[in-house]
């Protein structure tokens, strides 16, 4: 399939390459130690990919909901915002637990035939939108902590942990639909600015396309 992505429910994060198998890289050349090496130096590269992207997954969730946490206290005035914010750091503190759980506990089969490839840019989107999300200041208006939150739940950082759950074969349920939806129906209803309703449709949307 086009970008290596393989059927099973990983959606539109290209991420997850099958190396070894029918079409592998490890065909018969008739020389079985080559071989072996070759499927031995894969293995290792995979497992380093695996690990790494677990690790940075679990480092950007863990930020994300150090964010919702700061937006909670920032809007301890507003009990309605305050609630929210503090049940998206919830949710986003029980992504980290499952990476983490998944990084210590991966036997080793699971990553013998997985690779990962163009991660690292999907990431370092997912970083770029937490660094405007963390640099709004105490008086930043709730538009603002809207958008920025609106913009970071429409990045790469749950299909890229979905997809490494996957691989480390520790998935769970996708919830990112219903987290995406509360957070874009407590939007509408807290903010009246054109910017967040365009964001709460856009992520409608695409949540309406990934269905399909």
């Amino acid at each position: 399939m086009p970008g290596g992505v393989e059927p099973g429910g990983l959606g539109c994060f290209p991420i997850l390459r099958r190396v070894l198998g029918p079409r592998g890289a490890c065909r018969n050349t008739g020389r079985p130690a080559r071989r072996r090496g070759l499927a031995a130096r894969l293995h290792r590269q995979a497992r380093r990919e695996l690990t790494a992207i677990l690790d940075r997954c679990h480092g950007l969730e863990q930020r994300a909901a150090a964010v919702y946490r700061s937006y909670a206290t920032a809007c301890r005035d507003r009990p309605d915002a305050c609630a929210l914010w503090t049940g998206l750091a919830r949710e986003e503190e029980g992504h980290a637990r499952s990476v983490a759980t998944a990084r210590l506990r991966v036997p080793p089969p699971a990553v013998e035939r997985t690779t990962l490839e163009g991660w690292e840019a999907a990431l370092a989107e997912v970083d770029e939108r937490l660094g405007i999300a963390e640099r709004l200041g105490a008086d930043a208006s709730l538009d603002a902590r809207l958008s920025a939150a609106l913009e970071l739940e429409m990045s790469a950082l749950e299909a890229a942990r979905h997809a490494a759950l996957a691989a480390a074969r520790a998935p769970e349920p996708d919830d990112q639909a219903a987290h995406a939806e509360r957070l874009a129906a407590a939007a509408e209803r807290l903010s009246d600015d054109p910017q967040v309703g365009l964001q709460v449709a856009l992520m409608r949307a695409r949540a309406r396309l990934r269905r399909i």
